[in-house]
């Protein structure tokens, strides 16, 4: 791709993010504890049947940032991920430190997000 081509908008928005993204994929212990909720019936699910998610972040620009930014959305990211599958906040796990929730959850970062839709980012 040439610069004329990204400056005219040829290939899409190709505009950088004022965001970073973390993709969160379960663990083992999500996985148990998809398994001991019994109204969920899921008892032989197994890691490889549960999804990655992608969670825009704040950005940053330093790569020592990257864990800062996760600690303070982390306990959002968990709710979302327990949400997904059982609304009933009772029956979710009462420990979601970040000592926890680091054992729950593999994460990659990304601090370099290209928007290539030129439409705006739409919501649910």
């Amino acid at each position: 791709m040439s610069e004329s081509q990204v400056s005219s908008g040829r290939q899409g928005n190709a505009e950088k993010t004022i965001r970073s993204a973390v993709v969160v994929r379960p663990r083992q212990p999500f996985v148990d504890w998809l398994r001991s909720v019994e109204e969920l019936e899921v008892p032989t699910i197994t890691l490889e049947q549960l999804d990655k998610t992608v969670y825009l972040v704040p950005d940053y620009e330093d790569p020592n940032d990257a864990e800062k930014v996760l600690r303070r959305v982390s306990d959002d990211i968990f709710c979302r991920e327990l949400y997904g599958w059982y609304t009933d906040e009772s029956m979710w796990p009462k420990d979601r430190s970040w000592r926890v929730f680091k054992a729950w959850f593999d994460i990659e970062h990304f601090d370099v997000i290209e928007d290539l839709v030129a439409a705006p980012l739409e919501y649910e």
